[in-house]
């Protein structure tokens, strides 16, 4: 999937992806590794707001006065019988703002796929750092939502992380975890399209706070096969924005009942 994002950006890559403005000279040689830096002109790179360094450990909420060490919804989900330990950590880069609001639109509703590459190096950066071991798992859209879309912007970020690493990455991998090893053996783990969206919901940028929290149904299915099994395995679902959480923790009940070892998570936005 990422060289054909690539292939369709052409010429383009002179030009800041999202509002087309020339690239300075210096930045040019560069964009043959389509960072996030290079990708975006300075303008369009300072709407992007990194979460503040003061997050819930959990769930990467900025956390509010009165809330020293988790916020108070991961304390809610985790009173709950149903809930506990069901999502066990979800990692977010930046927060979502007005500005971020028309980038998504225009990413996953007008079908400017090719966005999702300015997301590929911190993807892979904290991968590399954290979740090697994690099979990636995007959140999938129905049968709907993928026909009027035209692609699943989750698994476009998913796909980064079962790109094949690149020598300069496996030496930082190493160098990273202390270790040794061949680096043949450094390898990442396939995206495992283990789950299945057979109820197509209302979009949730559309819904309120509590038409989230209390829709009680699990639009999500296992997908239980040889070739997708995540019995024993870590798994690392990826999505583009964490809201409530509930989609995400409807996702990874679906796993825990298939008895993954461990669910996490990383989204975009916050």
């Amino acid at each position: 999937m990422d060289h054909l994002l690539r292939g369709s950006l052409r010429n383009e890559m002179k030009h800041c992806l999202y509002c087309l403005a020339p690239l300075p000279e210096h930045f040019q040689w560069k964009n043959v590794f389509l960072s996030e830096t290079t990708l975006l002109c300075e303008t369009c790179r300072n709407m992007f707001t990194p979460l503040p360094k003061n997050v819930c450990p959990k769930c990467s909420k900025p956390l509010q006065k009165g809330e020293e060490t988790q916020c108070h919804d991961c304390i809610r989900w985790e009173k709950s019988t149903h809930w506990k330990g069901i999502l066990e950590h979800n990692t977010s880069f930046y927060v979502y703002n007005d500005d971020i609001k028309d980038f998504v639109a225009r990413w996953k509703y007008r079908g400017d796929a090719a966005l999702a590459l300015v997301f590929k190096e911190k993807l892979r950066r904290l991968y590399l750092q954290n979740y090697v071991d994690y099979y990636p798992v995007p959140i999938p859209l129905s049968k709907e939502r993928f026909t009027e879309r035209g692609f699943n912007q989750s698994a476009l970020l998913a796909s980064f992380l079962a790109t094949p690493y690149t020598i300069f990455e496996k030496l930082q991998w190493m160098r990273t975890h202390r270790t040794y090893r061949k680096l043949k053996e450094i390898a990442p783990q396939p995206v495992l399209h283990a789950l299945r969206r057979n109820i197509d919901e209302k979009k949730q940028s559309k819904k309120s706070r509590y038409e989230r929290l209390t829709f009680t149904k699990n639009p999500f299915v296992s997908v239980s096969s040889h070739e997708v099994s995540v019995k024993g395995k870590k798994i690392l679902l990826i999505d583009d924005i964490y809201t409530t959480g509930m989609t995400l923790r409807k996702a990874a009940y679906r796993l825990k009942e298939e008895e993954a070892a461990s669910v996490r998570s990383i989204t975009l936005f916050r």
